[in-house]
């Protein structure tokens, strides 16, 4: 990485409204477990470590190895949602549920931030499931449910401005600022399964103490007239799959097509947003942004589909649900099997709750109509996305009656 004296490179020369990348990566990984154990071992090693944790009211340690490696962690004196376990280190947080085979809860994996920055990605994911294997884990799937690429650019002045957010071009409707004694210290773009934000990394530094990112960076401090701001988006599970990523391996053979897909399907920052889409370009330092992820050259982003998940069992499940609750509303003293509610009351609900909104024949007609069509083209399209997808090389999540899938 080359160095940078006073806004400099290692040529001397200054550094334009283009930008210079200083890191790239992810600073937050997620991992959703199903596993198969084949023993108990490691089950017996967390229940003393816990039960001594709850006698003297503090974690205790404990050690796992894996060949030459190994992981030292303290195990909490209690569960939390369900999990048994709660396992933490400066390098992974786990909460592990206890079953010997996979169920709906999956066990969850927090990489830390130093680890991603300090390993990579892959090696650090590599680390913790060869570790958990040696215990005996069998993984039958593994799955990102959070991921947080970002890239750190040092970027003059000039650019970090309040006016900056009016050059967003975005999918998401929810954006705001932040600010300290009147500085802009960050610009926050969506909210729910896919953010994005920026901020001033070496400010949130002072609060965070992750001094060692100067370490990463290849500087001593910030060059006079610059600022080092972080560009860090947040995915979560929702948006992989529709991203047609599964599990982790997708995630992390497809880095680059992510990142494509953050920063130019989802939002870019174009120059003159008053004109029409064709006549706008990227910001100088946004096109650094999008080219540079992980060192490479920016490649095909993802595509994004939502499949037609909903199926008769499901939106029964969902109608009953409703009518019982209209029925639980109505209904005096007890509840109790061959009592009050007969069969046919649950099916007079829904001719009931039509006259309630009255409801007409036609508007029924006309709505279901308007729902079919709606999944009609969603069908459609999820089918396009998966065929485009296979054709250039893209994850998407193998369907049961699919016998081929790109990983």
């Amino acid at each position: 990485m080359a160095k940078i004296v006073n806004g400099a490179g290692e040529n001397g020369k200054k550094i334009g409204k283009e930008g210079k990348v200083l890191a790239s990566g992810f600073d937050s990984l997620n991992l959703s477990l199903m596993i198969s154990w084949k023993h108990d071992g490691f089950f017996q090693l967390l229940k003393k470590l816990k039960a001594d944790a709850m006698a003297q009211g503090v974690a205790m340690p404990g050690k796992i190895e894996a060949g030459a490696d190994s992981w030292i962690f303290n195990v909490e004196p209690y569960g939390a949602g369900g999990y048994a376990y709660l396992l933490d280190s400066h390098d992974f947080y786990i909460k592990l549920i206890e079953k010997m085979s996979p169920t709906q809860r999956p066990s969850i994996i927090e990489i830390r931030s130093v680890t991603l920055w300090q390993l990579g990605v892959i090696e650090a994911v590599d680390r913790i499931l060869s570790l958990l294997q040696a215990q005996g884990a069998d993984l039958v799937k593994v799955m990102s449910c959070r991921g947080d690429p970002c890239m750190d650019m040092l970027v003059p002045d000039t650019i970090w401005k309040e006016e900056l957010l009016k050059h967003a071009v975005k999918r998401a409707r929810h954006s705001g600022m932040f600010h300290d004694n009147g500085i802009l210290t960050g610009i926050s773009i969506g909210k729910g399964n896919i953010q994005v934000r920026l901020y001033d990394k070496p400010l949130e530094i002072l609060n965070s103490k992750k001094t060692w990112m100067y370490d990463i960076w290849g500087i001593k401090e910030v060059p006079p007239g610059y600022r080092v701001i972080r560009v860090e988006f947040q995915i979560r599970r929702e948006v992989f799959v529709e991203l047609g990523i599964d599990t982790v391996w997708h995630m992390l053979n497809h880095p680059r097509k992510l990142w494509a897909y953050c920063t130019e399907n989802w939002i870019k920052f174009q120059n003159h947003t008053e004109l029409h889409h064709t006549q706008q370009k990227p910001m100088p330092w946004w096109k650094t942004v999008q080219n540079n992820f992980l060192g490479g050259q920016r490649e095909c982003p993802l595509v994004r589909a939502k499949a037609v998940a909903a199926t008769k069992v499901q939106i029964a499940q969902q109608l009953f649900g409703q009518i019982n609750s209209l029925l639980a509303l109505e209904a005096d003293g007890n509840i109790r099997p061959g009592g009050e509610i007969q069969i046919e009351e649950p099916l007079s609900k829904v001719i009931e709750s039509a006259e309630l909104i009255k409801m007409t024949p036609e508007q029924t007609h006309e709505r279901v109509r308007r729902k079919k069509a709606k999944y009609g083209k969603a069908a459609e399209k999820f089918k396009e996305v998966q065929e485009y997808r296979k054709q250039n090389g893209l994850p998407y999540i193998q369907r049961p009656e699919e016998k081929g899938g790109a990983a």
